[in-house]
């Protein structure tokens, strides 16, 4: 690692200098000790088992650089930096230091927020992703808002085993009223629970297995009988039943290569699922995910990024039964196209007498995308916790075979990418001590008619 460079200068004929640099390689250079500094709550162990390069080993700048990314992808630490130090009296072994600064990685919380797509948010938890300092996951939740109402424990070990094997445990209770997110005009109420296990294929991709069992109950929420949106809930609470027993097995794929867990700079990630209910089960179904992100610094100190991101998915019945269309996706809002309102793209059903009276379902074919550049926040001096961009959207849902009941044409069949929608405008993201804070200010760049635009979003708990 360590070589001896020598300068020698050639004076020219026209007064100047020309510096030839002779290098002589060094021994190969050993790691005498890995030393852990600034965890103060965080276990050594938890460190230890991100880097690669060994005590004893031979110095790997790849490894170091690779360890220090490991590290940093934990969401535990504000920064890692790492020092090397020749050791005294050799000239072939350094010391290496990993020096950490924790972020806050738990929270004891009662709050009130706000988001359009709810309205007002009460939540009481306790999260932690860092329990005790040893890396584990545990969080107990309760959310009550306009739309959703739930209870919910979760825990991960992502090191259950040596080597990187890691197991989940979650279980819910859920109610859900699709109506007040302009999602349809019923509820669903559900309670179950699950077992997961992820197996690392490399230092970046991750295999998951899990199986759940879900208990879940529907209800249309529409008193207005005879129209569209009420006459399909009908038709398949008539032809299903309102009441369903499902167990389910959900596979998944990862490949994470960004340099943070909380607003990368560099790097890419994406994932695949397939989740599907098991034979025997009272609705027969599978979905199909696929998403990604991408990051590309432009200058230097990384302060000027662009992003690309998309997501595409496929659901279906896999037998005799309907495809239940409270597994639909949906598409609008923050998290997808941002300028229209949450969950209100894709096909729609008639809910009254008039043309505007119109509810979207959702659809089993989703496709979005969209692409950023986010540039440093101006006029502040720590600008780690702002996150302020550009963007421009893209994405629907759309459907292969409308509800069954539905009369009046408002629903329209197949996949037609002259149907997507676009948007552009600005957005911020800021860290805040009670979560992270989303803005945008975008203007819809084809809306149709029937289509719900919103120029102002913003939610307090979710990021771009």
């Amino acid at each position: 690692m360590f070589a001896n460079v020598s300068p020698i200068p050639e004076i020219n004929d026209d007064n100047t200098v020309s510096i030839r640099y002779f290098i002589e390689p060094g021994k190969q250079t050993y790691v005498r000790r890995i030393g852990i500094r600034g965890n103060t709550r965080t276990a050594d162990e938890v460190i230890r088992r991100e880097v690669e390069q060994m005590e004893a080993g031979v110095v790997s700048s790849a490894a170091i650089e690779r360890s220090q990314t490991r590290i940093e992808r934990t969401g535990y630490f504000r920064s890692v930096n790492v020092e090397t130090r020749p050791v005294a009296g050799t000239d072939d072994q350094i010391d290496l230091e990993f020096i950490v600064e924790e972020q806050q990685s738990g929270q004891l919380s009662a709050s009130i927020g706000f988001s359009q797509s709810e309205g007002i948010i009460l939540q009481l938890g306790v999260s932690q992703e860092n329990f005790l300092g040893s890396g584990k996951s545990v969080a107990f939740n309760v959310s009550n808002s306009s739309t959703l109402t739930e209870y919910s424990f979760n825990y991960l070990d992502p090191f259950f085993t040596v080597d990187g094997v890691s197991r989940g445990f979650n279980v819910f209770y859920r109610e859900e009223n699709f109506d007040e997110d302009d999602r349809g005009d019923y509820n669903t109420d559900s309670f179950g629970g699950g077992i997961t296990f992820g197996y690392p294929i490399d230092d970046f991709q991750r295999l998951s297995f899990s199986g759940d069992v879900e208990f879940l109950r529907l209800k249309n929420n529409l008193a207005l009988q005879g129209t569209e949106v009420f006459d399909v809930i009908n038709r398949f609470t008539q032809d299903n039943g309102d009441e369903y027993l499902n167990w389910k097995l959900t596979a998944g794929w990862s490949d994470n290569r960004l340099n943070r867990g909380f607003f990368p700079t560099k790097g890419r990630s994406q994932g695949a699922s397939l989740e599907v209910s098991i034979p025997g089960s009272d609705l027969d179904y599978y979905r199909a995910q696929y998403n990604n992100r991408f990051y590309w610094p432009i200058n230097s100190d990384e302060t000027w990024i662009a992003s690309l991101r998309s997501r595409v998915g496929y659901a279906d019945t896999y037998g005799d039964k309907d495809f239940p269309f409270f597994k639909n996706y949906f598409a609008g809002g923050l998290t997808s196209v941002r300028g229209f309102e949450a969950n209100s793209l894709g096909p729609r059903y008639s809910r009254g007498n008039v043309s505007s009276a119109q509810r979207s379902m959702g659809g089993n074919v989703l496709v979005s995308g969209s692409a950023e550049l986010i540039f440093p926040m101006p006029f502040l001096k720590d600008k780690t916790a702002w996150r302020p961009l550009v963007f421009m959207d893209a994405g629907n849902v759309f459907t292969t075979k409308c509800l069954k009941g539905a009369t009046q044409n408002t629903c329209k069949e197949g996949v037609d990418f002259g149907d997507l929608r676009y948007s552009a405008g600005v957005g911020l993201s800021w860290l805040t001590p009670v979560g992270p804070l989303s803005i945008s200010l975008s203007k819809a760049l084809n809306s149709k008619s029937g289509d719900e635009t919103e120029v102002f979003q913003f939610a307090l708990g979710q990021s771009f």
